[in-house]
């Protein structure tokens, strides 16, 4: 069961690699209709004026995080394969960004999108840690 669940993030991994190379090539702006597939580069975790950084399974988050804009979820898998499903609360689409936030697991979340250069700016705040999470998106 465990090898199926890595098989799928294995895949999962190798679409976005195609998407991204793929959106490279394309000059259109995110639209905020078509569903993205973000990748989580580089995270900062700070709790208690102590802060650390590295890559998402550093901090037990996802990856690659999916933006279902039609059923506003956020949805992801983390390290040992379970699903993450954060609904969005609230959605606004300017002409330069994508901006959603949701609430998940005792903390708020906002999410930014440039819709030019696709570059995701992400930060979670809770009572006990926050998150400020960057990485990349594609049209899927």
């Amino acid at each position: 069961m465990r090898e199926k669940k890595h098989c799928k993030a294995l895949a999962l991994g190798l679409a976005l690699s195609t998407a991204l190379i793929t959106a490279e090539t394309s000059a259109d702006n995110v639209s905020g209709k078509q569903n993205l597939v973000c990748a989580a580069n580089h995270v900062v975790g700070c709790t208690e004026g102590i802060c650390m950084q590295g890559h998402a399974s550093t901090f037990d988050i996802p990856t690659f995080m999916f933006i279902d804009f039609q059923r506003k979820m956020v949805l992801g898998v983390d390290e040992a394969g379970k699903e993450i499903v954060s609904p969005v609360k609230s959605m606004e689409t300017t002409d330069r960004a994508i901006i959603l936030q949701g609430f998940e697991n005792h903390h708020g979340w906002t999410m930014g999108i440039d819709r030019q250069q696709r570059h995701l700016t992400m930060s979670s705040t809770g009572a006990d840690v926050n998150f400020i999470i960057t990485g990349e998106c594609t049209e899927r």
